[in-house]
C-alpha cells in the first residue's frame, strides 16, 4: 500500500512549474505530489473554499491522507487557524494507522 501526502494549491500564482520547484527544494521528489489546482476544481469538489472578498475564491488549509486513490483521512483547519494540519499532526496519524 503506497501513502502520498498531497498539498493541493488554489492560489493562480502557484503554478505547476512553482510547485515542482518548491518540492525540488523541499527534497520531496518521489515522495510529495504536488497538485496545481489554479481554478479550485478539486477545493471545489471536496467543499473546502472559502471566498475572501479582495482575492475571490482560496482554499481553506488542510492536510490528507490518500491511499490508492482514496482520501482515508482530512483534517480541515479552521479559517486562520493552523492546529491539525501541520506535518506533526499528520506523521502522528500515519504512526496510529501503522498499529
Amino acid at each position: 500500500m503506497r501513502r502520498l501526502r498531497l498539498a493541493p494549491r488554489c492560489s493562480p500564482e502557484l503554478t505547476s512549474l512553482v510547485l515542482s520547484s518548491q518540492n525540488k527544494s523541499l527534497d520531496g521528489e518521489g515522495k510529495i505530489v504536488m497538485i496545481c489546482d489554479p481554478e479550485a476544481k478539486f477545493t471545489k469538489a471536496l467543499n473546502l473554499v472559502q471566498n475572501i472578498k479582495i482575492l475571490g475564491d482560496r482554499s481553506l488549509r488542510y492536510a490528507m491522507i490518500v491511499e490508492d486513490g482514496v482520501i482515508v483521512d482530512i483534517k480541515v483547519e479552521d479559517p486562520g487557524k493552523f492546529e491539525c494540519s501541520r506535518a506533526s499532526d499528520i506523521i502522528t496519524l500515519l504512526e496510529a494507522q501503522k498499529k
